[in-house]
């Protein structure tokens, strides 16, 4: 379940171009499991560590995407909807 608990994404890259963090591209696997979190990467890599590293309070950000249900999860939630 998202609950919202994440606030950073961080990399301990050093430069842009020895060793890139490359932060993108977990985002984009993990945007197959949780549809509409690559809308948030931005988010969570730029704006929230930037109000953090300047003491300011954070931005707000846009609603936390539902979990895509797989095998057993799908199955019990459709078993659920059809006892009412």
């Amino acid at each position: 379940m998202f609950r919202s608990l994440v606030h950073d994404v961080a990399s301990d890259a050093h430069g842009v171009e020895c060793r890139p963090p490359g932060l993108l591209v977990g985002f984009e696997r993990l945007d197959g499991e949780l549809p509409g979190l690559i809308d948030q990467a931005e988010w969570f890599t730029r704006a929230a560590p930037g109000a953090i590293l300047a003491g300011e309070e954070l931005p707000p950000r846009l609603p936390a995407p539902a979990r895509r249900r797989r095998g057993l999860g799908r199955v019990m939630a459709a078993l659920r909807r059809r006892r009412g």
